[in-house]
């Protein structure tokens, strides 16, 4: 028995020794095991949201270049210009499509809807409290920005484009908030778990 207690560092081994304290030990290791992958899933979870986060960011970086084009092509009345600028704006939006594609972690993409679903984190270890983050179609489709009208012959063609990119703008900032919020309840979560 001395050995036995020596050799596993435990008081109580079995239901033998101690009954009450066998099964107590026994309940609050099953909870400490729960808990840790509880912590596990909302690791992956934080991961996914700081993946979509860093597609927000760098598809807002390619949303601002291509507003940057339309403002220069706004500038000339060169349709060749034009015409070259707008090639460029729409090889943007083909980097926006790319980029969207790319932002999942773990099979989970929260910014091409199309392609994955929602993500839910669950919070405590009873499965009660969760958290679900709606994925959202942020390629350039689901930004409503469209290839170059025209080759932006017009100045029509290419203000239209430009309020596009604005409203665009709009909606990936929006999103980057909403993000933000839920990545901070589920690491305020962890914290908690921890």
């Amino acid at each position: 028995s001395t050995q036995t207690k020596l050799a596993t560092g435990r008081r109580v081994n079995s239901a033998l020794d101690n009954p009450i304290n066998f099964f107590t030990a026994q309940g609050l290791s099953n909870r400490a095991s729960d808990l840790g992958n509880l912590l596990d899933s909302m690791s992956s979870g934080i991961s996914t949201i700081q993946a979509a986060n860093n597609g927000i960011t760098s598809i807002t970086k390619l949303v601002q270049s291509a507003q940057a084009l339309a403002s220069q092509a706004q500038q000339t009345t060169d349709t060749t210009v034009r015409a070259g600028l707008a090639a460029q704006f729409d090889a943007i939006l083909g980097q926006i499509n790319q980029l969207a594609g790319d932002s999942s972690f773990n099979g989970i993409n929260l910014l091409d809807s199309n392609n994955s679903a929602n993500l839910t984190v669950t919070l405590n270890e009873s499965g009660s409290s969760s958290i679900t983050v709606n994925a959202v179609d942020f390629t350039a489709t689901g930004l409503t920005l469209n290839n170059s009208a025209n080759n932006w012959g017009s100045t029509a063609d290419i203000g239209l484009a430009s309020t596009d990119l604005t409203a665009a703008l709009t909606s990936l900032r929006s999103q980057a908030q909403s993000f933000g919020s839920n990545l901070s309840t589920v690491q305020i979560r962890q914290d908690f778990t921890k």
